[in-house]
């Protein structure tokens, strides 16, 4: 470690090339590489200095690891340069007239933690929604919405398969495509909302993929790479997607413009807070005049992470419409995740769907929803 020190001076090589002592740095459980060293430094620093067994706090006191003590040179000259330095990655800042100690160093292998704590949850762990991905790798995400309402002894159902698929052109900046495939079935009386993956007349059930287009993601502040935007424009697939009287509704007519602002804010190591916001202008461009929906959701995710490869959550999202004739949708639930290893996720959520047709109509609709995300 020294001798690397001398040659790069990056005081960061500190949280990667640790010696597995349970006060040491979290370990990696992914490889360094050539072309994605740099982010996974600033991924390992980060995932370090806001894990609170590893900086501590104690009402107004700042406990720190003994490494800023033995190689103090390597953070600053002074105290207010390491705090500078730590502030760099954490997201809760030390103030610079902070009290500062440093706690006992534990030599313990760290295998001994870690078979002692096998159900204990680390947010800092998971798998960040917000956050771009390394600049040279990929992330593959594939989302299957099954939508149902019933509304006057007549049901309609939506099953969507939304693709998307990033790659990490630089760390802040994520490039990709995102793709929809869709299902439609319309049914009066008795039905149910797996009736829309059964075959079905033209009259009252369509598929089809029927939109695609590039989407972009941005990490604007480098302080703050939890904090990101993504813009995906969607160009239609398909002949009166938006149908008549003799097809069903499937999807609009023209393009979808959507912008989202994400954040995620760790609470504790259990708990997280995750919020969304989106611009979405939808059916841009018809020579006749058609809706232009434009609507602004804005979601809240609440998470627990009762282990450290598991996490629970509960969901709130409500959108207004900026139309003539104001609209709106809101819906709740709940759902879970499961890393299956560090580059395989599974997500599973339901959820309870309003608007102001199905209140008008004493209706109700459900969603379905399945989802996975593999990084590469």
């Amino acid at each position: 470690e020294k001798t690397l020190l001398k040659e790069f001076d990056d005081a960061r090589l500190h949280f990667v090339l640790v010696c597995g002592a349970v006060d040491c740095p979290p370990l990696s459980s992914q490889s360094y590489r050539p072309e994605t060293l740099n982010d996974r430094l600033d991924q390992q620093t980060s995932s370090a200095i806001n894990n609170p067994s590893f900086l501590k706090t104690d009402s107004d006191n700042f406990l720190l690891s003994k490494i800023f003590s033995w190689y103090a040179a390597d953070f600053g000259k002074s105290k207010s340069e390491s705090i500078s330095w730590i502030n760099t990655y954490r997201k809760e800042q030390i103030p610079s007239d902070a009290n500062i100690s440093y706690y006992d160093y534990d030599w313990t292998l760290n295998d001994v933690r870690i078979s002692s704590a096998t159900n204990a949850g680390n947010s800092a762990n998971r798998y960040v929604v917000s956050a771009t991905i390394p600049k040279g790798t990929w992330e593959i995400k594939k989302f299957n919405n099954l939508y149902s309402q019933n509304a006057s002894s007549f049901r309609s159902n939506f099953f969507t398969t939304t693709l998307n698929i990033l790659y990490g052109w630089k760390s802040n900046i994520n490039v990709g495509i995102e793709a929809k495939y869709r299902r439609v079935s319309n049914h009066s009386g008795d039905s149910s909302p797996l009736d829309v993956f059964a075959s079905h007349p033209e009259s009252i059930g369509r598929t089809g993929i029927t939109g695609i287009g590039p989407s972009v993601r941005f990490s604007p502040f480098k302080n703050a790479r939890n904090l990101s935007v993504q813009s995906a424009f969607i160009f239609p697939i398909g002949n009166n997607l938006a149908g008549d009287g003799l097809r069903p509704y499937i999807d609009w007519n023209g393009p979808i413009f959507r912008n989202q602002i994400f954040n995620d804010i760790t609470i504790n190591n259990y708990l997280s807070l995750f919020m969304e916001l989106d611009l979405i202008l939808e059916d841009i461009g018809d020579p006749n005049l058609r809706t232009n929906r434009f609507s602004t959701p804005g979601k809240l995710i609440f998470s627990v992470f009762p282990t450290r490869t598991t996490s629970i959550y509960a969901l709130g999202e409500f959108s207004p419409f900026w139309q003539a004739e104001f609209d709106y949708y809101y819906q709740a639930g709940m759902g879970a995740k499961w890393q299956l290893n560090p580059n395989f996720e599974i997500e599973l959520l339901y959820t309870l769907f309003r608007n102001k047709f199905l209140n008008e109509a004493s209706g109700a609709a459900n969603t379905f929803n399945l989802g996975f995300r593999l990084s590469l």
